[in-house]
């Protein structure tokens, strides 16, 4: 466990969160791979610790620890009365330096924030801190491998019908870059990209199925096509889900070093957006479902 130092502390946060930035540069002469996945926690206990739910070295702890108090003093955050779980990370054991698990756990505070409704700490200590237990109890996602596959399927962490703890929020990152060679011209050629997705989960009637929703027309007339085949995945992948919606509330894929071939790229759009909507998912799965009674 490492305390957190916040400035001017008089906020918790009013739900649970839970985020993944995972940063790759595998290029020659520039090699950093880190990535953390940290669910926060309110509690009603004043400060801010990082509890560690990964084997790692304590010089990795302490770069994420860094992380997080850089961007919170960066930012001139107010939280206290939070407990932070390190609980799964992205690991390369040549390219992996404590400076990219600050840098990760750095942008994933940064990412997160403006989606975190907050509430007077105050106010909050009224209720019991939850206590002190891991929030991975499974092992289906916990070390993720750098080279995943993009064809995973959801799985659900229950066998009966289940529903997610709300409210929450789930968030994903993830940025590479790296210098390849091209073939047609003989010359390393950069190549830099961005995903980011956002959800967020509430309750709804229990005897409801579980389908993705967004609020905006020309999000939808966008992406509709990669929402359609996410709403298929929850309906083939987790037929015992009920009980709460899964509202979009951000996709984003950004690239550079396009192809000229439009139609690949698109193609490959689709599937890494696709990819991360489902880990999106599948991390919010593993820290918030619960059997009905």
């Amino acid at each position: 466990m490492i305390e957190i130092v916040a400035g001017s502390p008089t906020h918790t946060l009013r739900h649970p969160a839970i985020v993944t930035t995972h940063l790759l540069n595998q290029s020659p002469g520039a090699e950093s791979v880190g990535g953390v996945t940290l669910y926060l926690e309110p509690v009603d206990e004043p400060g801010i610790k990082l509890m560690s739910g990964v084997k790692v070295d304590r010089n990795y702890e302490k770069a994420v620890a860094q992380g997080i108090q850089q961007t919170l003093a960066e930012l001139n955050a107010t939280m206290t009365g939070l407990r932070i779980w390190w609980c799964d990370w992205l690991w390369h054991p040549i390219d992996s330096r404590p400076s990219a698990f600050t840098r990760a756990a750095a942008r994933a505070i940064a990412d997160i924030l403006p989606w975190l409704e907050l509430t007077n700490f105050v106010d909050y200590r009224t209720a019991p801190s939850p206590t002190a237990i891991s929030p991975f109890p499974s092992h289906i996602f916990e070390q993720s491998p750098i080279g995943a596959s993009s064809d995973n399927r959801l799985q659900p962490s229950l066998n009966s019908r289940w529903t997610i703890k709300t409210p929450l929020i789930s968030h994903v990152t993830r940025v590479s870059g790296a210098h390849l060679l091209s073939v047609e011209r003989s010359r390393l050629v950069g190549h830099h990209s961005v995903i980011q997705t956002t959800l967020s989960f509430k309750a709804i009637a229990s005897t409801q199925r579980v389908c993705p929703v967004d609020k905006l027309l020309d999000f939808r007339m966008d992406n509709g096509e990669i929402l359609n085949s996410f709403a298929d995945n929850i309906r083939n992948d987790l037929p015992n889900a009920r009980g709460f919606d899964v509202m979009v509330q951000q996709l984003m894929y950004q690239t550079s070093g396009q192809s000229e071939n439009r139609s690949k790229e698109a193609k490959a759009r689709r599937a890494h957006c696709l990819n991360a909507l489902n880990r999106t998912l599948q991390q919010a799965i593993n820290v918030g479902s619960k059997s009905y009674i």
